[in-house]
């Protein structure tokens, strides 16, 4: 079971890929926003309150109206531009290592999971999906897997390659766990898993 944000690339990939898209001058203001004490703190409030990022929810509204193909297209080349300037070393040494089939787990886009499960020729993919109509989308999500990744584990044997404290109950339930740490290295160690491996990350994520 594979993450992809801060796990295989040093990036928030849904923000990132909708900063490299979108250049309408009210998104701009609404990221910038979102970065002020004010707006970050209250979308911390407010996610606690309703359980939903009010930042990425307003902030997908912009690819209404984007066909699902032309997403496609700008999500491979997203991806590839990852690769080049945001890939984490260690953990694709981890994934060559392996020798079970790849299942991509993440809360990232669809269309972003598909380019990076395609490239490490994944055998399932589970991740956020977008609304379409008639083609294009709708500027919403059909399904949003960020908090309920665990519904999704049909196996009983797995390992998990993830950053994410959200993914605690997969990491205790998987037979080996492979943790890539920030800033939250002191909290991972105290939760004394024994099958884990840890990969330091110097640099805060932000």
């Amino acid at each position: 079971m594979v993450d992809i944000c801060w796990t295989l690339y040093r990036s928030n990939t849904t923000f990132d890929f909708l900063d490299a898209i979108i250049s309408k001058k009210s998104y701009r203001l609404l990221r910038a926003f979102f970065k002020t004490k004010v707006g970050y703190r209250g979308n911390i409030l407010l996610y606690r309150l309703t359980r939903t990022d009010w930042q990425r929810r307003l902030a997908i509204r912009y690819l209404k109206g984007i066909s699902q193909a032309e997403l496609a297209a700008k999500a491979e080349t997203f991806v590839a531009n990852l690769e080049q300037t945001k890939r984490i070393e260690a953990s694709f040494n981890i994934l060559s290592r392996q020798q079970a089939p790849i299942v991509i787990l993440s809360g990232t886009l669809d269309c972003i999971a598909k380019a990076v499960g395609n490239r490490l020729y994944a055998q399932e993919i589970y991740s956020s999906a977008l609304e379409y109509r008639n083609g294009a989308c709708t500027g919403k999500l059909k399904e949003d897997i960020l908090l309920s990744k665990k519904k999704y584990i049909g196996i009983d044997r797995f390992a998990i390659l993830t950053d994410n404290t959200t993914d605690l109950d997969l990491v205790k339930q998987a037979e080996q766990a492979f943790i890539v740490c920030y800033s939250n290295k002191d909290w991972w160690e105290k939760q004394h898993l024994q099958h884990a491996e840890y990969h330091y990350e110097d640099d805060h994520r932000y």
